[in-house]
């Protein structure tokens, strides 16, 4: 069963139109529509803001997946002289000393929010997609999602969300995966 018709997405839109879209849909040359490109041009089915988007070739019903997306919190860090993108799920924070302990790293901090506009253009700062080669940077992922069904995120702006299947994900981003995370309220795990 397709997940239209199970109605996980509600009625099938018409094949190729967004309904009512955003300007951010329409402009042909702003960085979103770069994102949309490169998936599309990759064959990776994906859903914005609940539209779904599903290349020839690829069936809808291997799709439910999307449904049961986590969100992830995309935060870009600097590893002793390199950014990164780190990639956890929303209800983790990104540990340093984990970092430090996963790369071996030396000094481990955060990119300052002045220097976002040049490495990722485009995005509103809480809103940088994790697909870090789009900006020529690594990505680490933290264990504890890179293996989840499907991953849902903010792109160039925090009110549009793409959801993406992890594998989709892995194949393009080719993440290093690592403990880099920890719940909310918890402290670093002593090993």
């Amino acid at each position: 069963m397709s997940p239209f018709a199970a109605g996980l997405w509600g009625a099938r839109p018409e094949k190729g139109v967004l309904r009512h879209p955003p300007d951010m849909y329409r402009t042909t040359m702003n960085p979103f529509s770069n994102l949309l490109r490169y998936l599309q041009s990759n064959s990776v089915p994906f859903v914005v803001d609940g539209i779904p988007s599903i290349p020839a070739g690829v069936e809808p019903h291997g799709l439910s997946v999307l449904a049961d997306a986590r969100r992830a919190t995309v935060s870009p860090v600097q590893l002793d002289d390199r950014v990164w993108l780190a990639v956890m799920d929303d209800s983790r924070r990104l540990h340093p000393d984990l970092v430090r302990r996963s790369f071996g790293g030396r000094v481990v901090a955060r990119v300052h929010d002045e220097d976002l506009p040049m490495l990722f253009p485009g995005c509103d700062l809480k809103a940088i997609p994790p697909l870090g080669n789009l900006f020529g940077v690594p990505i680490m992922i933290d264990e504890s999602i890179a293996d989840s069904p499907a991953l849902s995120f903010a792109a160039y702006d925090p009110e549009v969300c793409v959801t993406l299947r992890t594998s989709d994900f892995r194949t393009l981003a080719k993440p290093v995966v690592a403990e880099i995370a920890v719940p909310l309220r918890a402290s670093i795990p002593h090993s």
